[in-house]
């Protein structure tokens, strides 16, 4: 009865055993994995404080455009 199902033991085995092994590595790979993510969010979070302030530029520069128009309708000089 062995002889007939070794080929698919074997396969089993294998399988169990790579199962284990990566089981094992896991923690290695969350804990080295924590600092990337400790720097993304910090990037993250400096790239929304400069959306932010670009966002505020930019509603001050249409506010001022909108409170004086006849200076936003004339030409660029110089300009292509």
């Amino acid at each position: 009865m062995l002889g007939t199902f070794a080929g698919a033991w074997i396969i089993i085995v294998l399988v169990g055993l790579v199962i284990a092994a990566l089981w094992i590595a896991l923690p290695f790979a969350v804990f080295g994995i924590k600092p990337l993510i400790r720097q993304l969010i910090e990037e993250q979070r400096e790239t929304r404080i400069a959306i932010v302030a670009n966002t505020r530029a930019s509603e001050a520069s249409i506010a001022r455009v909108a409170a004086n128009p006849i200076v936003a309708a004339q030409p660029v000089v110089g300009g292509s």
